[in-house]
């Protein structure tokens, strides 16, 4: 069965829809360093920082 946000986004994913970087990241299919995570942020170091201190929300 699915999760309720497994259903939340297969509605709004049009047909032929790729997956994004981004998507992969919040899905876990690409590993991340992540620093903070809650049921709707998910926030994670950059692989190329361009600052000391580089998270991406």
């Amino acid at each position: 069965m699915a999760t309720e946000a497994e259903r939340a986004g297969a509605a709004v994913e049009p047909k032929g829809y790729e997956p994004t970087l981004f998507d992969k990241i919040i899905s876990r299919e690409i590993p991340s360093t992540v620093v903070f995570e809650n049921d709707k942020v998910l926030a994670f170091r950059d692989i190329s920082p361009q600052a000391p201190v580089h998270v991406i929300l």
